[in-house]
């Protein structure tokens, strides 16, 4: 190995020691190969999730807003969705669907123009489910602090209500959100957008 190499590798490790210095002091930890797929498949496989796959609602079933209908415990409410134009509607449905639109096996939830909002009456820090979105804006609230988005693929990471979301995008209409921090209060729903394999825990 010549000098040159050598004077160049001690540059790069001097200033990795640094760089991992300053990072212990600040208290931020830094994840070398984070990758969030792993992340949710190593959750999924050690963390006993109670999954919402709305496979005891019969199909096909209609759910017009302010109905409540419950699996595992867990209410779940239909309430008005907000268009991209800021005008609150209270005319859509959620319908079941049994198309795999969402990227899981069974029955889906199509959000037709309406939010479903998820009471777990529980302690909840985690929440994963499976989307599908093939069109129109969506709406995503956590903790009383709502998102207006035209969609939420390729969104990546953000935080919402103090809790930090997670996209996962897997294809041009389907992806998995992983929801990290305290989950109080939560909706989702959009226009032509579908739900499914719901998941939460705390931990």
């Amino acid at each position: 190995m010549n000098m040159k190499l050598k004077k160049m590798l001690l540059t790069v490790i001097l200033i990795i020691g640094v760089a991992l210095m300053i990072t212990s002091c600040s208290g931020v930890e830094i994840t070398v190969g984070w990758n969030l797929e792993d992340e949710i498949n190593a959750l999924l496989a050690s963390t006993p999730f109670t999954f919402i796959d709305f496979e005891a609602i019969p199909h096909p079933t209609s759910f017009a807003v302010g109905n409540v209908f419950v699996e595992d415990g867990v209410n779940m409410i239909v309430t008005p969705f907000t268009w991209s134009s800021g005008i609150v509607f209270a005319g859509g449905s959620a319908n079941t669907a049994i198309t795999g639109s969402a990227g899981h096996a069974g029955h889906d939830m199509n959000t037709n123009n309406v939010n479903i909002r998820f009471n777990f009456n529980q302690a909840v820090n985690r929440v994963v489910l499976y989307l599908g979105e093939y069109g129109g804006n969506m709406n995503i609230s956590i903790n009383g602090a709502m998102a207006n988005l035209s969609g939420i693929l390729g969104m990546g990471t953000f935080i919402l209500g103090g809790v930090e979301v997670n996209v996962l995008t897997l294809s041009a209409t389907n992806g998995i959100i992983l929801l990290k921090g305290n989950v109080n209060d939560f909706y989702i729903g959009g226009q032509e957008f579908f739900i499914d394999h719901v998941g939460f825990r705390n931990i």
